[in-house]
């Protein structure tokens, strides 16, 4: 997954289906950015809400949530990488015997890719956003 945040169902409703999945790691990082999800649909975009979603750093509580382990920092990552590559080379020098090591696991570094956000009928979501006259999920009267 590479750190990144995918949402790739439905768009709006897919989003707004990550805000109430993941509402309180979303509500902390778009603060920390000087934002809230009050600004959603009004001076924030949806389509800058995706993008906010999409490219949130590793170090983001989303990514945090997501994929269900604090996230590891570049440091750390190298060294896991060197440790990696030495156990690797030292198998190799000793003729492959025994079985090939793993590599280390590191969070937020899948191979997978993996689709959050779950999608809500259309009806629930119009009813939903017309009870509050078309404001975003947080907006309040």
């Amino acid at each position: 997954m590479d750190g990144s945040v995918w949402c790739v169902n439905g768009g709006i409703l897919g989003l707004y289906g990550l805000i109430v999945q993941y509402r309180e790691a979303i509500r902390y990082d778009l603060f920390m950015a000087g934002r809230s999800l009050d600004d959603i649909g009004f001076t924030f975009s949806w389509l800058d809400f995706g993008a906010f979603v999409r490219f949130a750093p590793l170090d983001s509580q989303l990514c945090a949530a997501v994929n269900g382990a604090a996230p590891w920092s570049r440091l750390e990552v190298l060294m896991a990488s060197q440790i990696d590559s030495t156990r690797a080379g030292n198998w190799q020098r000793g003729g492959g015997k025994g079985p090939k090591p793993k590599p280390i696991k590191v969070p937020g570094y899948d191979t997978n890719e993996q689709v959050i956000g779950k999608p809500l009928p259309i009806d629930e979501v119009q009813n939903y956003l017309n009870s509050r006259n078309g404001r975003s999920p947080e907006r309040r009267q």
